[in-house]
């Protein structure tokens, strides 16, 4: 049996030339595209954003890849569930916090609780917990 990678190398790679990339296209396009056609097109101005929150999106993804493999059913589900629970709770919080109308610094931390414990929650519901030796069973016999 092939013992899979953690770290997904190709997803990687790619997010580093298109971050390498990015510091070269500003330039190019100052260089190649007039001013006018510049500043009337929304697509040449989008160009180095892309390429610098593409690879940024690109390492989360690897970085999701990473930690479900390293995790892979090695997480009981009672802490599973918990850890889950805590990530629903942030999220509510955040919200919370940022649509409350009296304290400007509770929006401000609401913004990061909420950014926080997306960002974790996606990361955790792409793991597999660990499943019971009677389900292992019934799914093996069946």
């Amino acid at each position: 049996m092939k013992i899979r990678p953690l770290i997904p190398l190709k997803l990687l790679i790619v997010a580093m030339v298109l971050f390498a990339l990015s510091f070269a296209a500003r330039p190019a396009l100052e260089a190649l595209v007039p001013d006018l056609q510049t500043s009337s097109n929304v697509l040449i101005i989008a160009i180095p954003f892309l390429l610098i929150f593409v690879p940024i999106i690109l390492g989360y993804m690897s970085f999701i890849v990473f930690v479900s493999k390293l995790l892979h059913q090695r997480v009981p589900e009672p802490v599973y569930k918990f850890i889950e629970y805590v990530f629903i709770a942030g999220i509510v919080a955040g919200i919370l916090c940022m649509f409350q109308p009296w304290v400007f610094a509770l929006f401000k931390i609401g913004f990061f609780i909420l950014f926080g414990s997306l960002l974790g929650f996606m990361i955790w519901s792409h793991l597999a917990m660990k499943q019971r030796r009677r389900e292992k069973a019934r799914e093996a016999g069946h």
